[in-house]
């Protein structure tokens, strides 16, 4: 007398020709249907991400946009504000010139300066960031 214990397993998306037969056996088609939904599944998997790596693409595309746009209206902003604190001082009034001549100095900075500490944070620790903020505005009006 001789006792045989027979073990099969597999691992990946289809099973193997063996068992497919065996699928087909028992219900006609099935193993056609089978490798028909993978392959279905694939091309499904293939163009979300494809549609995913467009839209990324896009929003990259559009951020270097939005980040000229800003450096071209803080130029105009920075030439309005120093140009404009030249002409009161050339006025005649010297003191307010150079108050308004610096205060568009001193914006400019601030910007380039909070731009690169925003960069220089993730987005999680920037987000963290507000909400320390938020809570400190919270106990300042007794709250």
């Amino acid at each position: 007398m001789r006792l045989e214990a027979v073990s099969q397993r597999f691992s990946g998306p289809l099973p193997p020709p063996d068992i497919l037969r065996e699928y087909d056996g028992i219900v006609p088609g099935a193993a056609k249907n089978i490798v028909q939904s993978f392959i279905k599944e694939g091309d499904h998997r293939r163009s979300l991400q494809s549609r995913e790596t467009s839209m990324c693409e896009e929003w990259a595309r559009e951020d270097v946009q939005l980040q000229k746009r800003g450096q071209i209206f803080g130029f105009i902003l920075g030439t309005l504000g120093i140009g404009g604190g030249l002409v009161v001082a050339a006025i005649g009034a010297p003191a307010a010139g150079a108050i308004v001549s610096s205060s568009a100095v001193a914006a400019i900075v601030i910007a380039f300066v909070r731009q690169r500490q925003m960069k220089s944070l993730g987005p999680d620790e920037n987000e963290a960031g507000d909400k320390k903020d938020d809570s400190k505005e919270t106990e300042k009006r007794g709250g």
